[in-house]
Parts: structure tokens; C-alpha cells; sequence
């Protein structure tokens, strides 16, 4: 008895690390709700996500410009994120696209990369990360922009308490200006916010089943549609089929399965023998 108790506690343990190694994936949305690729914004659509700029923040996107350039047409659009106005210029977290050249900008506090051979503006589609945390900006998987984290200047935007914001880039001069840069097109197929290197929002394209198109956190499980008063619905992109999502929980079960499976039946071969 006293080997088949350490035999089940030994299978067990095993059951638990090797569930604790399987990384966890997004759940399914809630039936009442479809996946989609992503969303689309033509300038008069936004999401505000309530979360505030602060030096502790990680935001994380997957995008693709829809907009051409205009020649001679100037001013940014802004894909993602926040920008307090000051003559520092040190309030900026956000990605956004000039409208009349051929490059991303990505801002971050006093770092600021806007060159079109690190991050041209096409209509190809992207990843980036503005990363105060850490200190860092990434294009496409690569460290375009570095800073100590304590250079970067937060305070004023801090202090603001400006929201970060998905298809424009909230921008305030004063704590009771704020306006949306959401002039421009674009195509949002992920944004994954982090506060300290922990998830704290994750944004999926989605449909509820009303029709109104608009990103689902699967944290806060919370569905945000349009923010601009008045603006048009987001345009949907096309549907993600529904698949079986396997999780770490889901291996537990297996594992735990086979556990109890091998113990019954060290159980029944222990009894055998002793008759």
C-alpha cells in the first residue's frame, strides 16, 4: 500500500509540472460573439481602452496600413495609443503613420524613431511594440529604438491620466482637451496590453451578434465597440472559424486522466498478486 500511495503521488506531481510547461492560450469568446482576423477603421472609429499611459506600461500590436500616401498632404494618423502636448515632446506613446511620407512613427516618452528604412509605411502587415517597461521599441520582432526606462519622461502624461486608445492615438494638451487622431486607415488584427510584464488587457477582433463589430478583452471579458460618438461601425474583417482551443487547464485533465488510470490499474495488478 504504502509504494502504491508513493507511486500516485509521484504520477501526479509529474502530471502537474508537465501542465505548468504547456503555455496558456486564449479561451474561445463567449458564443455570443464571432472572431474576426481584424478590424477595419477608415477614420471615423476608435476604441478607448480606459487603461492610462504610465512608465510601467507594454502595449503590443499587430496592424497593417490601409492608407496611401498624399503628397503633400501633411499630419499623422494615429494607429495606437496616447500623446500628451508640451514643448519637451516627452509625453508621446504612440505608433502612427504620416500621411504624405513613406514612414511609421513610433514614440515613446524622449525616444522617438520615425526613419522609412526602420519602419517604412506600405501596406504590408506589421507588428510593434512600445515597450516603457523595458525601455524599448520593436518593429516586426526587431529593437528599433532603446532607452533607460527612467530617460523616457512620463510625468506629464502621468499626471494627465490619458488613456491609450486603438484605431487613433488620444492626444491632450490640457487634462480637458482631448481629441482622437483617428484620421487615418487601418487594419488592427491584435493589441495585447502588459503593466509591469503581467497581461493586463487582450484585445480580439469580434462581431456580437447585434452586428456591431469591435475588439473583445478576453481579460476583463468586456466587448468595446465604436468610441466615436456618432462614428460609423468598424468595418469587420473576414471570420475566424471556430476551433477546439486547448489550454493548459485542458491538459490537466488529460494528464490527470492517465494518472488516475495508471494508479486503478497498479491497483488491480497489486491485488492480483497477492491472491
Amino acid at each position: 500500500m504504502k509504494k502504491l500511495i508513493a507511486l500516485t503521488l509521484s504520477v501526479l506531481m509529474l502530471a502537474a509540472a508537465f501542465a505548468m510547461a504547456i503555455p496558456a492560450t486564449a479561451k474561445a469568446l463567449p458564443s455570443e460573439y464571432m472572431e474576426l482576423e481584424y478590424v477595419e477603421c477608415d477614420g471615423t472609429q476608435y476604441i478607448d481602452t480606459g487603461i492610462a499611459v504610465n512608465s510601467k506600461i507594454c502595449l503590443e500590436v499587430d496592424f497593417q496600413v490601409i492608407d496611401p500616401i498624399y503628397p503633400g498632404k501633411g499630419g499623422s494618423a494615429g494607429i495606437v495609443g496616447a500623446y500628451v502636448g508640451g514643448a519637451d515632446k516627452t509625453g508621446r506613446f504612440q505608433i502612427a503613420y504620416s500621411r504624405e511620407k513613406d514612414y511609421i512613427t513610433m514614440g515613446m516618452g524622449a525616444l522617438l524613431v520615425n526613419t522609412p528604412d526602420i519602419i517604412p509605411k506600405d501596406t504590408n502587415r506589421h507588428t510593434a511594440s512600445l515597450d516603457a517597461y523595458n525601455g524599448k521599441l520593436i518593429f516586426d520582432g526587431k529593437v528599433v529604438g532603446e532607452m533607460a526606462p527612467a530617460e523616457l519622461g512620463f510625468t506629464v502624461t502621468e499626471e494627465k491620466n490619458v488613456t491609450l486608445t486603438i484605431g487613433a492615438s488620444n492626444i491632450s494638451s490640457t487634462p480637458s482637451a482631448v481629441t482622437k487622431y483617428c484620421n487615418g486607415a487601418s487594419k488592427i488584427y491584435s493589441v495585447a496590453i502588459y503593466e509591469k510584464d503581467v497581461l493586463k488587457a487582450n484585445y480580439v477582433p469580434a462581431k456580437a451578434a447585434d452586428g456591431t463589430v469591435g475588439m473583445y478583452d478576453t481579460v476583463s471579458n468586456t466587448f468595446l465597440s465604436n468610441s466615436l460618438e456618432g462614428g460609423e461601425n468598424f468595418i469587420a474583417g473576414p471570420t475566424v472559424s471556430a476551433e477546439p482551443v486547448e489550454t493548459a487547464d485542458t491538459a490537466v485533465y488529460y494528464i490527470a486522466a492517465l494518472a488516475l488510470a495508471a494508479v486503478l490499474g497498479t491497483a488491480f495488478f497489486a491485488k492480483r498478486r497477492e491472491q
